[in-house]
């Protein structure tokens, strides 16, 4: 039975960017919500990935007063499978915002 923070967390996951990032807090890998697609190496771009990624982090981030600073490249490569990219830039910003939490907590 699918529970309504499941439904949440697939719908963002799975394309769903309109809902805040609070739908994934639980960061789940997508791999438990999606089937998985076969890579689709196609013309895409990048910038607009990264941001889509962004946004979805994005309540965790701003509650937790952490800025993200987006600097980006037009000219940047813009083959690749869109699915894929957005799990490697999620995993980046993952690990970005347990850092700087991390770093933030006094010594034990």
């Amino acid at each position: 039975m699918e529970t309504r923070k499941f439904r949440k967390a697939r719908a963002a996951i799975c394309g769903d960017f309109a809902g805040s990032a609070a739908h994934q807090a639980d960061r789940a890998e997508p791999a438990e919500f999606c089937p998985p697609n076969a890579p689709q190496r196609k013309l895409i771009q990048l910038n607009s990935i990264l941001q889509r990624t962004v946004h979805l982090r994005s309540y965790d981030f701003i509650s937790h007063g952490i800025q993200v600073i987006e600097h980006l490249d037009e000219s940047l490569p813009s083959g690749g499978d869109s699915h894929q990219l957005q799990q490697v830039f999620l995993n980046i910003l993952n690990n970005a915002y347990d850092a700087v939490r991390e770093t933030a907590r006094p010594p034990h």
